[in-house]
């Protein structure tokens, strides 16, 4: 199966390069916002060099862009392992992290010498994912890397992972695609839908140049978590609570560490990336949609572009903290929607 990637041109012109010229690091780290790509791509770069006999000079030669772009994803090729949270034994749901069983599974693999000497990558999906032993594990890996063996490590937050195992990788940074790239892309994702052009313009924009995010608004219950998320925050600054726990309780399955994805946190945090954007463009104040008026409420604040930013990151870094420490789900649902109140305080 041969899947298209879009965008990441520079990226993949180094990387492919980097491979051309057998100067392959012992891992790379693969990090920018969820659903661009990364993943995808670092498929692509595992099954690649699993395909190549690098004593062939004459294939090696022919590497290139192009090469990596159109490599096919199999799912019966050796030496490639993907690491990711698994499904709970005995239950439908996964684990809140990669865990350190986990990563034994991958050192024991690692521990026997591949017959023909080739390479072998492990991708690590996503780093974000990893608990305190799983991460200490990978770093002692990384310490004394294996034989013709490559990481890829993936990040949709960077300030998530140790600074140890970060010290370790050689970083590639991934950016959001742009408008044009999006637009040729869901050519083929709107195809078949009945969608009018006014709500394709606002799901492209909504999605911020984020396939994968893109997909998610696709899904009529996402969207119903998304527009009461909007709705909530249209009373800004005074949130109405009622309606908060009102939400929460009518979408059970959004308010749970299950998957970050398909969260209320996620909708929060997406409304508040649209709004970010939105504002560095608003030039007028005279329509009446729900978006416009929380605009035309925020611009009355002195530096709200960069309190936005501010709150984005902090909202987060509390995601990930109140995950790892396993909090209440739903307070910190409560907790977030008032950290964007406290933005007029």
């Amino acid at each position: 199966m041969t899947t298209k990637i879009l965008g990441h041109k520079k990226q993949i012109e180094f990387i492919s390069n980097t491979i051309k010229q057998k100067n392959i690091p012992n891992a790379w780290l693969f990090f920018g916002s969820k659903g661009i790509g990364k993943a995808l791509l670092a498929k692509k770069v595992a099954h690649l060099i699993a395909s190549i006999n690098f004593k062939e000079q004459k294939i090696i030669d022919r590497i290139s862009s192009q090469t990596l772009r159109e490599t096919g994803i199999k799912s019966d090729i050796q030496n490639i392992y993907y690491c990711q949270r698994q499904k709970e034994e005995k239950k439908d749901k996964k684990n809140k992290f990669i865990n350190i069983d986990d990563i034994r599974k991958i050192q024991k693999s690692f521990s026997l010498a591949s017959v023909d000497q080739s390479y072998r990558t492990c991708i690590i999906d996503s780093a974000d994912d990893l608990n305190f032993q799983a991460s200490n594990a990978i770093l002692k890996i990384l310490e004394e890397p294996p034989e013709n063996t490559l990481f890829i490590i993936i990040s949709n937050n960077i300030e998530s992972i140790i600074p140890t195992i970060a010290s370790r990788c050689q970083k590639i940074q991934f950016n959001n695609l742009d408008n044009d790239e999006m637009i040729e892309l869901t050519d083929s994702i709107f195809e078949n839908k009945k969608i009018d052009i006014k709500r394709k313009e606002y799901l492209l924009k909504i999605s911020n140049g984020s396939p994968g995010r893109l997909s998610l608004l696709l899904d009529e219950e996402f969207l119903s978590v998304l527009v009461e998320v909007k709705s909530i925050i249209s009373d800004f600054p005074i949130f109405d609570y009622d309606k908060i726990h009102n939400l929460i309780y009518e979408y059970p399955s959004y308010s749970t560490w299950e998957e970050n994805d398909r969260s209320i946190l996620n909708v929060f945090l997406i409304c508040i990336s649209y709004i970010s954007s939105t504002l560095l463009e608003a030039s007028s104040s005279d329509t009446k949609s729900l978006d416009d008026i929380v605009i035309r409420k925020l611009k009355e604040i002195p530096d709200i572009q960069l309190l936005i930013a501010h709150l984005y990151s902090q909202l987060v870094f509390l995601r990930s903290e109140a995950q790892k420490f396993n909090f209440d789900p739903k307070k910190i649902i409560f907790l977030s929607f008032n950290l964007f109140e406290e933005l007029v305080k």
